[in-house]
Protein backbone atom coordinates (compact mmCIF):
# COMPACT_ATOMS: atom_id res chain seq x y z
CA UNK A 1 0.00 0.00 0.00
CA UNK A 2 1.47 3.43 -1.37
CA UNK A 3 1.66 6.50 1.40
CA UNK A 4 -1.47 8.46 -0.17
CA UNK A 5 -3.50 5.11 0.06
CA UNK A 6 -2.20 5.15 3.98
CA UNK A 7 -2.94 8.96 4.22
CA UNK A 8 -6.42 8.27 3.65
CA UNK A 9 -7.10 5.64 6.50
CA UNK A 10 -8.49 6.32 9.84
CA UNK A 11 -4.34 6.38 10.79
CA UNK A 12 -3.02 8.31 8.41
CA UNK A 13 -5.77 11.17 9.11
CA UNK A 14 -3.54 11.80 12.30
CA UNK A 15 -0.78 13.32 10.56
CA UNK A 16 -0.79 16.55 9.01
CA UNK A 17 0.35 15.42 5.82
CA UNK A 18 2.90 13.08 4.43
CA UNK A 19 6.04 14.67 4.72
CA UNK A 20 5.32 14.37 8.27
CA UNK A 21 5.20 10.91 8.19
CA UNK A 22 8.06 10.30 6.43
CA UNK A 23 10.57 12.61 8.38
CA UNK A 24 9.02 11.62 11.79
CA UNK A 25 8.22 7.83 11.05
CA UNK A 26 10.81 6.57 8.64
CA UNK A 27 14.51 5.95 8.24
CA UNK A 28 14.51 8.37 5.30
CA UNK A 29 14.71 10.86 7.81
CA UNK A 30 18.04 9.90 8.48
CA UNK A 31 19.54 10.65 4.99
CA UNK A 32 17.68 13.94 4.59
CA UNK A 33 20.48 16.52 6.63
CA UNK A 34 23.16 15.01 3.56
CA UNK A 35 21.29 15.43 0.85
CA UNK A 36 20.98 18.16 -1.41
CA UNK A 37 17.62 20.46 -1.96
CA UNK A 38 16.87 18.98 -6.00
CA UNK A 39 17.53 15.09 -4.35
CA UNK A 40 15.01 16.21 -1.42
CA UNK A 41 12.41 17.10 -3.61
CA UNK A 42 12.80 14.09 -6.13
CA UNK A 43 12.68 12.29 -3.01
CA UNK A 44 9.96 12.70 -1.12
CA UNK A 45 7.63 12.70 -5.31
CA UNK A 46 9.02 8.98 -5.76
CA UNK A 47 7.79 7.95 -1.74
CA UNK A 48 4.36 9.40 -2.68
CA UNK A 49 4.46 7.36 -5.71
CA UNK A 50 2.47 4.00 -6.49
CA UNK A 51 5.92 2.21 -6.76
CA UNK A 52 9.16 3.80 -6.14
CA UNK A 53 12.02 2.78 -7.26
CA UNK A 54 15.82 3.87 -7.36
CA UNK A 55 15.81 5.05 -4.10
CA UNK A 56 19.51 3.56 -3.27
CA UNK A 57 20.69 6.01 -6.26
CA UNK A 58 19.47 9.07 -5.02
CA UNK A 59 19.97 8.55 -0.78
CA UNK A 60 23.38 7.59 -2.32
CA UNK A 61 23.99 3.84 -0.45
CA UNK A 62 25.73 1.41 -1.46
CA UNK A 63 26.01 -2.35 -0.29
CA UNK A 64 27.04 -1.50 2.94
CA UNK A 65 23.75 -2.07 5.10
CA UNK A 66 22.44 0.65 7.60
CA UNK A 67 19.51 -0.40 9.22
CA UNK A 68 20.22 -3.70 11.73
CA UNK A 69 18.13 -6.86 10.49
CA UNK A 70 16.96 -7.68 13.97
CA UNK A 71 15.62 -5.23 16.13
CA UNK A 72 17.11 -3.93 18.90
CA UNK A 73 15.85 -2.51 22.58
CA UNK A 74 16.91 -0.48 25.46
CA UNK A 75 15.25 -2.27 28.75
CA UNK A 76 15.08 0.92 30.54
CA UNK A 77 13.35 2.59 27.70
CA UNK A 78 11.03 -0.22 27.56
CA UNK A 79 10.27 -0.64 30.93
CA UNK A 80 9.70 3.49 31.15
CA UNK A 81 7.41 3.57 27.88
CA UNK A 82 5.38 0.54 29.65
CA UNK A 83 4.89 2.40 32.60
CA UNK A 84 3.74 5.80 31.05
CA UNK A 85 1.94 4.38 27.36
CA UNK A 86 1.06 1.21 28.39
CA UNK A 87 2.99 -0.29 25.73
CA UNK A 88 6.59 -0.19 24.04
CA UNK A 89 8.01 0.11 20.36
CA UNK A 90 11.53 -0.16 18.65
CA UNK A 91 13.01 3.46 18.19
CA UNK A 92 14.86 4.31 14.79
CA UNK A 93 18.28 5.09 17.00
CA UNK A 94 18.50 2.21 18.37
CA UNK A 95 18.30 0.22 14.58
CA UNK A 96 21.07 1.85 13.40
CA UNK A 97 24.15 0.08 12.93
CA UNK A 98 26.79 1.86 14.95
CA UNK A 99 24.60 2.58 17.61
CA UNK A 100 25.66 -0.15 20.32
CA UNK A 101 24.27 1.88 23.57
CA UNK A 102 20.81 4.13 24.28
CA UNK A 103 22.07 7.60 23.57
CA UNK A 104 19.32 8.44 26.56
CA UNK A 105 20.44 5.77 29.26
CA UNK A 106 23.51 4.47 28.18
CA UNK A 107 22.75 1.12 28.86
CA UNK A 108 24.14 -1.72 25.85
CA UNK A 109 21.10 -2.66 23.42
CA UNK A 110 20.10 -6.04 22.35
CA UNK A 111 17.30 -8.00 21.11
CA UNK A 112 14.68 -9.22 23.20
CA UNK A 113 15.51 -12.30 25.20
CA UNK A 114 14.05 -14.73 27.50
CA UNK A 115 11.63 -12.80 28.61
CA UNK A 116 8.31 -12.96 30.67
CA UNK A 117 5.00 -14.52 29.17
CA UNK A 118 3.35 -11.75 29.99
CA UNK A 119 5.37 -9.73 27.80
CA UNK A 120 5.05 -10.22 24.13
CA UNK A 121 6.20 -7.89 20.84
CA UNK A 122 4.87 -7.64 17.02
CA UNK A 123 6.90 -5.60 14.43
CA UNK A 124 8.59 -3.39 16.51
CA UNK A 125 5.55 -3.26 19.59
CA UNK A 126 5.84 -4.00 22.91
CA UNK A 127 3.17 -5.19 25.07
CA UNK A 128 2.57 -6.47 28.61
CA UNK A 129 -0.15 -7.50 30.66
CA UNK A 130 1.15 -6.02 33.88
CA UNK A 131 2.89 -2.70 33.52
CA UNK A 132 5.41 -3.88 36.60
CA UNK A 133 6.82 -7.37 34.68
CA UNK A 134 10.58 -6.76 33.64
CA UNK A 135 12.40 -6.93 30.32
CA UNK A 136 15.80 -8.32 29.66
CA UNK A 137 17.99 -8.21 25.79
CA UNK A 138 20.30 -9.66 24.76
CA UNK A 139 23.59 -7.59 25.51
CA UNK A 140 25.48 -6.46 22.91
CA UNK A 141 28.73 -8.09 22.77
CA UNK A 142 29.79 -5.06 20.32
CA UNK A 143 32.03 -1.97 22.04
CA UNK A 144 29.69 0.77 23.00
CA UNK A 145 33.00 2.93 24.15
CA UNK A 146 32.11 5.20 20.96
CA UNK A 147 28.87 6.14 22.86
CA UNK A 148 28.31 9.95 21.29
CA UNK A 149 28.17 7.90 18.00
CA UNK A 150 24.86 7.22 19.23
CA UNK A 151 24.02 11.33 19.83
CA UNK A 152 24.90 12.14 16.57
CA UNK A 153 22.28 9.38 15.13
CA UNK A 154 19.77 11.30 17.66
CA UNK A 155 20.36 14.40 16.46
CA UNK A 156 19.64 13.62 12.93
CA UNK A 157 16.62 12.00 13.71
CA UNK A 158 15.19 15.14 15.83
CA UNK A 159 15.54 17.17 13.21
CA UNK A 160 18.36 19.06 14.99
CA UNK A 161 21.37 18.95 12.48
CA UNK A 162 21.27 21.98 9.43
CA UNK A 163 21.17 21.01 6.05
CA UNK A 164 24.28 21.78 4.66
CA UNK A 165 25.66 21.81 0.87
CA UNK A 166 28.79 18.56 0.42
CA UNK A 167 30.92 21.70 0.26
CA UNK A 168 30.00 23.86 3.23
CA UNK A 169 30.13 20.48 5.04
CA UNK A 170 33.93 20.30 3.55
CA UNK A 171 34.92 23.95 5.05
CA UNK A 172 33.64 22.85 8.09
CA UNK A 173 35.77 20.13 8.35
CA UNK A 174 38.75 21.19 7.24
CA UNK A 175 38.58 23.98 9.39
CA UNK A 176 38.26 22.07 12.27
CA UNK A 177 41.13 19.93 10.74
CA UNK A 178 43.41 23.08 11.17
CA UNK A 179 42.39 23.86 14.75
CA UNK A 180 43.61 20.32 15.85
CA UNK A 181 46.85 20.89 16.61
CA UNK A 182 49.33 18.28 14.72
CA UNK A 183 50.89 15.59 15.97
CA UNK A 184 55.16 15.22 14.89
CA UNK A 185 56.11 14.11 11.52
CA UNK A 186 52.68 14.50 10.77
CA UNK A 187 51.65 15.87 7.39
CA UNK A 188 49.76 19.09 6.67
CA UNK A 189 47.22 17.22 4.18
CA UNK A 190 43.76 17.23 4.79
CA UNK A 191 42.61 13.64 3.79
CA UNK A 192 45.53 12.35 5.34
CA UNK A 193 45.41 13.27 9.20
CA UNK A 194 41.20 12.48 8.70
CA UNK A 195 42.06 8.94 7.96
CA UNK A 196 44.69 9.12 10.27
CA UNK A 197 42.12 10.72 13.47
CA UNK A 198 38.80 8.53 12.09
CA UNK A 199 41.54 5.42 12.36
CA UNK A 200 42.92 6.08 16.23
CA UNK A 201 39.32 7.26 17.66
CA UNK A 202 36.92 3.93 16.47
CA UNK A 203 39.63 1.52 15.89
CA UNK A 204 39.43 -1.24 13.15
CA UNK A 205 36.76 -3.66 14.62
CA UNK A 206 34.46 -0.82 14.58
CA UNK A 207 34.72 0.92 11.45
CA UNK A 208 34.37 -2.78 9.67
CA UNK A 209 31.70 -3.26 12.09
CA UNK A 210 30.18 -0.24 10.34
CA UNK A 211 31.16 -1.05 6.52
CA UNK A 212 33.96 1.67 6.88
CA UNK A 213 37.06 0.24 6.58
CA UNK A 214 39.79 2.37 5.77
CA UNK A 215 43.29 0.21 4.77
CA UNK A 216 41.35 -2.34 2.86
CA UNK A 217 38.02 -3.09 1.19
CA UNK A 218 35.78 -1.62 -1.44
CA UNK A 219 35.85 1.44 1.17
CA UNK A 220 39.82 1.86 1.09
CA UNK A 221 40.67 5.57 2.00
CA UNK A 222 37.09 6.74 2.14
CA UNK A 223 37.72 9.68 4.37
CA UNK A 224 40.22 11.05 1.48
CA UNK A 225 37.70 10.78 -1.40
CA UNK A 226 35.35 12.21 0.75
CA UNK A 227 37.36 15.21 0.67
CA UNK A 228 38.54 15.38 -2.80
CA UNK A 229 35.29 14.53 -4.79
CA UNK A 230 31.88 13.37 -3.83
CA UNK A 231 32.33 9.84 -3.16
CA UNK A 232 30.07 9.14 0.47
CA UNK A 233 29.10 12.51 0.67
CA UNK A 234 25.55 11.46 0.91
CA UNK A 235 26.25 8.67 2.97
CA UNK A 236 24.76 9.07 6.22
CA UNK A 237 26.99 7.01 7.85
CA UNK A 238 30.22 8.16 6.55
CA UNK A 239 29.22 11.84 7.46
CA UNK A 240 28.35 11.17 10.86
CA UNK A 241 31.79 8.86 11.42
CA UNK A 242 33.49 11.87 10.41
CA UNK A 243 31.78 14.76 12.52
CA UNK A 244 31.41 12.62 15.37
CA UNK A 245 35.38 12.60 15.53
CA UNK A 246 35.83 16.13 15.21
CA UNK A 247 33.37 17.86 16.94
CA UNK A 248 32.54 17.43 20.44
CA UNK A 249 28.62 16.96 19.89
CA UNK A 250 26.48 17.75 17.54
CA UNK A 251 25.29 21.37 19.46
CA UNK A 252 28.92 22.63 18.20
CA UNK A 253 28.58 21.57 14.56
CA UNK A 254 25.21 23.10 14.26
CA UNK A 255 26.58 26.69 16.04
CA UNK A 256 29.61 27.29 13.93
CA UNK A 257 27.27 26.05 10.72
CA UNK A 258 25.05 28.88 11.39
CA UNK A 259 27.77 30.56 11.82
CA UNK A 260 28.85 30.46 8.66
CA UNK A 261 29.87 33.40 6.06
CA UNK A 262 28.27 34.04 3.06
CA UNK A 263 28.69 35.90 -0.13
CA UNK A 264 25.80 34.89 -2.09
CA UNK A 265 21.84 34.26 -1.61
CA UNK A 266 20.70 31.09 -2.84
CA UNK A 267 16.88 30.42 -3.67
CA UNK A 268 14.48 30.17 -1.06
CA UNK A 269 14.01 26.71 0.47
CA UNK A 270 11.62 24.93 2.75
CA UNK A 271 11.10 27.25 5.91
CA UNK A 272 11.08 23.75 8.27
CA UNK A 273 14.81 22.71 7.01
CA UNK A 274 17.93 25.02 7.75
CA UNK A 275 19.57 25.29 4.20
CA UNK A 276 22.38 27.76 4.88
CA UNK A 277 23.18 30.23 2.24
CA UNK A 278 26.10 29.26 -0.55
CA UNK A 279 29.34 30.65 -0.33
CA UNK A 280 31.86 31.47 -3.23
CA UNK A 281 33.96 34.97 -4.73
CA UNK A 282 32.50 35.68 -7.64
CA UNK A 283 35.92 36.31 -9.90
CA UNK A 284 36.09 37.04 -13.23
CA UNK A 285 38.19 33.46 -14.06
CA UNK A 286 34.56 31.77 -12.65
CA UNK A 287 32.49 33.97 -14.84
CA UNK A 288 34.46 33.51 -17.91
CA UNK A 289 34.66 29.45 -16.81
CA UNK A 290 30.42 29.98 -16.78
CA UNK A 291 30.67 31.34 -20.21
CA UNK A 292 32.95 28.49 -21.87
CA UNK A 293 33.25 25.47 -20.45
CA UNK A 294 29.91 22.91 -20.24
CA UNK A 295 30.85 20.49 -17.09
CA UNK A 296 29.56 22.25 -14.24
CA UNK A 297 32.43 19.42 -12.45
CA UNK A 298 35.49 20.78 -14.11
CA UNK A 299 34.00 24.58 -13.43
CA UNK A 300 33.81 23.19 -9.73
CA UNK A 301 37.21 21.62 -9.63
CA UNK A 302 39.51 24.77 -11.50
CA UNK A 303 37.65 27.26 -8.83
CA UNK A 304 37.31 25.13 -5.97
CA UNK A 305 34.13 25.79 -5.67
CA UNK A 306 31.70 23.15 -5.10
CA UNK A 307 29.00 21.72 -7.46
CA UNK A 308 26.11 22.45 -5.84
CA UNK A 309 26.79 25.93 -4.89
CA UNK A 310 27.43 26.77 -8.89
CA UNK A 311 24.27 24.67 -9.68
CA UNK A 312 22.35 26.97 -7.13
CA UNK A 313 23.68 30.10 -8.16
CA UNK A 314 22.84 29.64 -11.84
CA UNK A 315 19.12 28.51 -11.02
CA UNK A 316 18.96 32.60 -9.43
CA UNK A 317 21.07 34.09 -11.62
CA UNK A 318 19.25 34.71 -15.07
CA UNK A 319 21.97 37.23 -16.22
CA UNK A 320 24.31 34.25 -16.51
CA UNK A 321 22.59 31.30 -16.78
CA UNK A 322 20.67 32.70 -19.84
CA UNK A 323 23.39 33.74 -21.70
CA UNK A 324 25.73 30.30 -20.80
CA UNK A 325 24.03 27.87 -23.81
CA UNK A 326 24.89 30.53 -26.73
CA UNK A 327 28.30 31.81 -24.88
CA UNK A 328 29.21 27.81 -24.19
CA UNK A 329 28.54 27.09 -27.98
CA UNK A 330 30.70 30.39 -29.33
CA UNK A 331 33.25 29.32 -27.34
CA UNK A 332 33.31 25.60 -28.64
CA UNK A 333 32.82 27.71 -32.45
CA UNK A 334 36.24 29.39 -31.91
CA UNK A 335 37.79 26.61 -30.33
CA UNK A 336 37.18 23.87 -33.06
CA UNK A 337 37.83 26.55 -35.60
CA UNK A 338 40.99 27.40 -34.43
CA UNK A 339 42.05 23.73 -33.97
CA UNK A 340 41.24 22.64 -37.24
CA UNK A 341 43.01 25.88 -38.95
CA UNK A 342 46.31 25.01 -37.28
CA UNK A 343 46.63 21.93 -38.40
CA UNK A 344 45.90 23.22 -42.15
CA UNK A 345 48.99 25.57 -41.65
CA UNK A 346 51.28 22.83 -40.84
CA UNK A 347 49.98 20.65 -43.54
CA UNK A 348 48.29 22.65 -45.72
CA UNK A 349 47.25 19.17 -47.99
CA UNK A 350 44.93 18.43 -45.42
CA UNK A 351 42.07 17.12 -45.99
CA UNK A 352 38.72 16.06 -44.22
CA UNK A 353 39.60 12.21 -43.85
CA UNK A 354 42.90 13.39 -42.57
CA UNK A 355 41.39 15.95 -40.06
CA UNK A 356 38.61 13.33 -39.09
CA UNK A 357 41.93 10.78 -38.24
CA UNK A 358 44.26 13.72 -36.18
CA UNK A 359 41.54 15.16 -34.17
CA UNK A 360 38.23 13.29 -34.30
CA UNK A 361 36.35 15.27 -31.29
CA UNK A 362 36.74 18.58 -33.69
CA UNK A 363 35.64 16.87 -36.66
CA UNK A 364 32.67 16.05 -35.43
CA UNK A 365 31.76 19.16 -33.38
CA UNK A 366 32.29 21.09 -36.75
CA UNK A 367 30.53 18.42 -39.26
CA UNK A 368 27.54 19.02 -36.07
CA UNK A 369 27.51 22.61 -36.09
CA UNK A 370 29.81 24.56 -38.24
CA UNK A 371 29.09 22.24 -41.50
CA UNK A 372 29.33 25.59 -43.78
CA UNK A 373 32.55 26.82 -42.53
CA UNK A 374 33.95 23.28 -42.82
CA UNK A 375 32.73 23.12 -46.55
CA UNK A 376 34.66 26.34 -47.26
CA UNK A 377 37.83 25.58 -45.45
CA UNK A 378 38.01 21.96 -46.18
CA UNK A 379 36.26 21.74 -49.88
CA UNK A 380 35.70 17.99 -50.95
CA UNK A 381 37.88 17.51 -54.25
CA UNK A 382 35.10 16.48 -57.27
CA UNK A 383 36.23 13.98 -59.92
CA UNK A 384 35.29 15.54 -63.51
CA UNK A 385 33.26 11.84 -65.04
CA UNK A 386 34.84 10.78 -68.04
CA UNK A 387 33.04 10.52 -70.94
CA UNK A 388 31.74 6.60 -71.78
CA UNK A 389 33.24 6.15 -75.45
CA UNK A 390 30.11 4.90 -76.98
CA UNK A 391 28.47 7.94 -76.34
CA UNK A 392 27.77 11.10 -78.83
CA UNK A 393 26.48 13.97 -78.60
CA UNK A 394 22.85 14.83 -80.12
CA UNK A 395 23.77 17.11 -82.62
CA UNK A 396 26.49 14.66 -84.16
CA UNK A 397 23.77 12.16 -83.92
CA UNK A 398 21.51 14.20 -86.06
CA UNK A 399 24.38 15.34 -88.81
CA UNK A 400 25.51 11.42 -89.35
CA UNK A 401 21.38 10.99 -90.31
CA UNK A 402 21.29 13.65 -92.65
CA UNK A 403 24.80 12.86 -94.82
CA UNK A 404 23.41 8.94 -94.16
CA UNK A 405 19.96 10.14 -96.14
CA UNK A 406 22.09 12.46 -98.37
CA UNK A 407 23.87 9.76 -99.75
CA UNK A 408 21.51 7.23 -100.16
CA UNK A 409 19.86 9.42 -103.31
CA UNK A 410 23.09 10.75 -104.73
CA UNK A 411 24.90 9.15 -107.38
CA UNK A 412 28.13 6.82 -106.41
CA UNK A 413 30.86 9.82 -107.42
CA UNK A 414 28.91 12.48 -104.66
CA UNK A 415 28.75 9.49 -102.13
CA UNK A 416 32.18 9.19 -101.93
CA UNK A 417 32.80 12.97 -101.82
CA UNK A 418 30.45 12.94 -99.18
CA UNK A 419 31.48 10.69 -97.20
CA UNK A 420 35.06 11.89 -97.89
CA UNK A 421 34.10 14.90 -96.22
CA UNK A 422 32.55 13.78 -93.40
CA UNK A 423 35.67 13.08 -91.06
CA UNK A 424 37.15 16.18 -91.26
CA UNK A 425 33.47 17.77 -90.56
CA UNK A 426 33.27 19.57 -86.54
CA UNK A 427 32.15 16.51 -85.42
CA UNK A 428 34.42 13.79 -86.51
CA UNK A 429 35.59 12.90 -83.31
CA UNK A 430 32.14 12.33 -81.70
CA UNK A 431 31.31 10.46 -84.83
CA UNK A 432 34.02 7.93 -84.35
CA UNK A 433 32.78 7.46 -80.55
CA UNK A 434 29.00 6.79 -81.74
CA UNK A 435 28.25 3.25 -82.34
CA UNK A 436 25.06 4.22 -84.53
CA UNK A 437 26.71 6.96 -86.58
CA UNK A 438 29.87 4.66 -87.00
CA UNK A 439 27.72 2.00 -88.21
CA UNK A 440 25.76 3.66 -90.73
CA UNK A 441 29.00 5.20 -92.24
CA UNK A 442 30.23 1.97 -92.48
CA UNK A 443 27.60 0.48 -95.01
CA UNK A 444 27.35 3.33 -96.95
CA UNK A 445 29.89 1.70 -99.49
CA UNK A 446 27.36 -1.34 -99.51
CA UNK A 447 23.83 0.75 -100.14
CA UNK A 448 22.52 0.19 -103.39
CA UNK A 449 21.82 3.28 -105.73
CA UNK A 450 18.59 4.37 -106.58
CA UNK A 451 18.89 3.22 -110.22
CA UNK A 452 20.37 0.50 -109.48
CA UNK A 453 17.58 -0.54 -107.05
CA UNK A 454 14.98 -0.28 -109.69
Amino acid sequence: MGIQKFMQTSAGRLFSNDEELIKKHTFTSFFLPFLSEDKRTYLFKKLTQKYPGGLNNTLGINSTPIIRDELWFCPHCVKAELKSLGYAYAHRTHQIIGVNACPTHGEPLGPLKGNSPQLFSFRGIINSTSPDVGTTTGLSTRNISNFTFGKWVEAVFLDQLPSLSHSQRTQLITEQLDIIPRKPNEPRSHPIRLERLIADKYGEDFLSQMGFPIVDGLTEHWPALFIWGNAYRNHPIANLLILNALFEKPEQYCSLANNLPTTTQTEQHNPHEKQRPIKFKLTQQLIRDLLSTQSIKEIARTNNVGEEEISSFLKVNNAISVRRPYAIHRAAKRKHRKQALDLKAKNPSMNRTSLNIKVRTCFKWLIKNDKKWLECEFPISHKQKSTHKFKASITATDQTNLAWKKLMFSNELTRNISYKEVPISPFSKDLEKSTLAANKIKNIYATPRIDQAS
